[in-house]
């Protein structure tokens, strides 16, 4: 025995069937329209004749639903009069066409939603529809999901209205800060920075540290490893021409190495372990740049 649901003797399935049809046909005027409009609108120029036209394919979308309606009698409770079918199409066709214009505004806002714009677009006609359908349960379930749909609408533009948020600004240039490209397994951390010296260590997990620190030429404008390198037997250092303007100084005692440079008015220094390869130290200086806006934020105090 068929499944019956209310005095009407409809099924389920008769109803579903019927709100398919609607939101079906929906869908295609509505994708008709939205395209006659902007094209007319935007790329035509006339806004007074994308609106005719608009206007005369909703004309054609109530005609439609009046056959639609005037074939479904027992779904429609309007059509039992004389002109109910008409009653019945235009109510769909100005409550749908209001909520179709809503969601399309609401949707557009968001570029992901542009693939399901037109199945959203015509889905307040098919819950218009639901409304005059017999039986409460439909009429309950029309209302409930117009109120999750307008709940949605109103959603959908805040979250478009977001904005990702903008990056802390960069902290105001130090004139000391230089960095060099960090050697292979090397990242660089902040040191001591103030007004006379800016300092970065770079760090590895399997070498050990490098550190290099920027000051300002002095005034006599001595070169701040002149006075390890004289030539004095008695000490521990020694200094080492490494070309490109760079000096070596060895302090076999310490077990450190440390690599001078004079850039302009700066004096960078490299110090690192004796049993750490110079190379790493030289890629450091010789790739010498003032900080990125990221490397800044990390680098330079607040």
């Amino acid at each position: 025995m068929a499944q019956t649901d209310g005095p009407e003797g409809i099924r389920p399935t008769q109803r579903l069937w019927h709100l398919a049809g609607i939101w079906a046909l929906c869908t295609a005027a509505t994708f008709v329209m939205s395209n006659t409009f902007f094209a007319t609108a935007f790329w035509g120029g006339s806004l007074a004749v994308a609106i005719l036209l608009v206007l005369a394919e909703l004309l054609g979308l109530y005609g439609l639903l009046a056959m639609l309606g005037r074939a479904n009698r027992e779904l429609v409770p309007l059509p039992r009069g004389r002109r109910g079918h008409h009653q019945w199409a235009a109510a769909v066709t100005l409550l749908g066409t209001a909520g179709a214009i809503a969601v399309q505004a609401a949707a557009l806002r968001r570029i992901g939603l542009i693939f399901v714009l037109f199945p959203l677009t015509a889905l307040p006609y098919a819950l218009t529809a639901a409304l005059f359908l017999p039986g409460r349960a439909p009429r309950s379930t029309s209302v409930a999901l117009s109120a999750a749909l307008a709940l949605a609408l109103g959603v959908l533009p805040r979250f478009a209205d977001e904005e990702p948020p903008a990056p802390a600004p960069a902290p105001k240039p130090h004139p000391l800060a230089l960095v060099g490209r960090p050697p292979h397994g090397y990242q660089p951390t902040p040191g001591l920075t103030n007004d006379t010296v800016f300092t970065t260590h770079y760090r590895s997990a399997t070498a050990p540290d490098i550190t290099l620190r920027v000051n300002r030429v002095p005034a006599d404008r001595t070169r701040p490893y002149e006075s390890i390198c004289a030539h004095r037997p008695q000490t521990t250092a020694t200094c080492t021409d490494d070309g490109a303007g760079r000096t070596l100084v060895t302090d076999r005692k310490a077990g450190t190495h440390e690599l001078y440079l004079r850039r302009a008015d700066l004096d960078v220094v490299a110090s690192f372990r004796t049993t750490t390869d110079p190379a790493a130290a030289r890629s450091i200086l010789t790739t010498l740049r003032p900080l990125t806006d990221d490397e800044a934020r990390t680098l330079l105090p607040g």
